[in-house]
């Protein structure tokens, strides 16, 4: 389907002067008409340019899932990589990832955000991301706006479920096809290549993002619990990774404290009343949880 003819929301924008092995296709979804000219610069400037980028125009609000899978549909790439509308990667983006699949034998290898909130910066620093390429059994790699896929194990989603992006995931649609690709035998790859996150946020907008992102755990944990060959996202107490033995018994207690009471590091915070935001923003996230594992039962 990649030579059928775009339709009128996607546009191609063609970059490598000539074919490149393997080829690259990036895809970028998005709720606006066209890619910013910071972006843009920053694609035309990569060291290993793409063969194209697909800006994804989901006018209709329809889901980042539903956008990358018509990006899907309509690229040409022996790889995809994805790309979100508010990230700007470095000149060596593309290469370091292409990089790391070869040195790792990897189908799918990701990285994470350099954040420009302060906020987001903080709470993204707690999460202790490698600073160095690896091969990745930590759940990692999954952040849908800097990854890479090998077109072989998308292909093989879409044989096995009958799509790539599951697009009844409004939110964590991204991990979602991270772990039916680890149930295909995919080796995931951490790339320490980071992409400036350019979003910024206040406390009411942070409390909407971790409630959304708490029904997103939701969904996640309901595909798990329906589908036991499909594998954790990544380590969490709510999949019992995390507390082993004896504790393992009291992994709900342990959640209990750590989201209504805790959590208690105020000193991973430049601004205390960032860690506020935080703080409430964890109880947020769990009302939305509950919300979520209702509302899908």
């Amino acid at each position: 389907m990649a030579n059928d003819p775009l339709p009128s929301f996607i546009s191609r924008i063609p970059l490598s002067p000539e074919t490149q092995t393997p080829s690259i296709s990036l895809v970028v979804p998005s709720t606006r008409a066209r890619m910013s000219d910071v972006q843009r610069s920053a694609v035309e400037a990569q060291t290993c340019l793409p063969a194209e980028a697909l800006w994804v125009w989901d006018a209709d609000r329809r889901g980042s899932a539903w956008a990358r899978n018509r990006g899907i549909e309509h690229a040409s790439g022996d790889y995809i990589a994805f790309l979100d509308d508010d990230c700007i990667p470095p000149s060596d983006w593309l290469e370091r990832l292409l990089d790391t699949a070869r040195r790792f034998g990897a189908n799918v290898v990701g990285g994470t955000y350099e954040e420009t909130d302060g906020l987001l910066a903080d709470c993204r620093e707690r999460r202790n991301f490698p600073r160095t390429d690896m091969l990745d059994d930590q759940g990692f790699v999954g952040a849908g706006g800097n990854i890479m896929f090998e077109r072989p194990v998308l292909d093989a989603c879409l044989r096995t479920d009958g799509f790539v992006f599951n697009e009844t995931f409004r939110i964590s649609q991204d991990w979602e096809l991270v772990i039916r690709c680890r149930r295909l035998d995919a080796v995931f790859a951490f790339s320490a290549a980071r992409v400036k996150h350019l979003k910024r946020t206040n406390w009411i907008h942070y409390l909407k993002l971790q409630f959304g992102r708490g029904q997103g755990i939701a969904a996640l944990n309901k595909r798990i619990e329906e589908d036991p060959s499909l594998s954790v996202p990544h380590r969490s107490l709510l999949w019992s990774d995390g507390a082993s033995g004896r504790l393992a018994r009291f992994r709900w207690l342990i959640i209990f404290w750590r989201k209504i009471c805790g959590p208690f590091d105020v000193a991973s915070f430049r601004r205390k009343r960032d860690f506020l935001t935080f703080w409430v923003g964890e109880k947020v996230q769990g009302l939305g949880f509950l919300w979520g594992s209702l509302i899908s039962h």
